[in-house]
């Protein structure tokens, strides 16, 4: 079983030249970068309008600089190479599981434990 942090969130940093997403929650948007092979993390302005929190970082974000208010949030995707990895996003309680079957991953969301084995088929 492979443990890991597949997100890394850096306070106050924003890039420019991000795409803007209409993803309407911080799980949402880091599912639309999951999806995108070329995405490297997400921008997310909590204090934004809804459908407006959400940008999309990769190789088109020219540079990133500190901003107020703005979390980068990187993703590893080494992390999700792994056959069973645990995605957490703190604060939250929730975790998400992801275990690859062939080529799809299959996501499992589980509360409590942190450490919580993913479910058998």
């Amino acid at each position: 079983m492979l443990d890991c942090e597949a997100w890394t969130i850096q306070n106050n940093l924003a890039g420019v030249g991000d795409k803007a997403s209409t993803a309407a929650t911080l799980e949402d948007c880091r599912a639309e970068c999951i999806d995108n092979d070329e995405c490297t993390g997400v921008d997310w302005v909590a204090a934004q309008t809804t459908g407006r929190q959400c940008w999309v970082v990769g190789p088109w974000t020219r540079k990133s600089e500190a901003r107020s208010g703005i979390d980068r949030h990187t993703l590893d995707r080494t992390c999700l190479t792994g056959s069973i990895c645990i995605v957490w996003a703190p604060p939250s309680p929730v975790q998400t599981t992801v275990r690859e079957s062939g080529n799809q991953p299959q996501w499992y969301r589980h509360s409590g434990q942190r450490h919580s084995p993913a479910p058998q088929d």
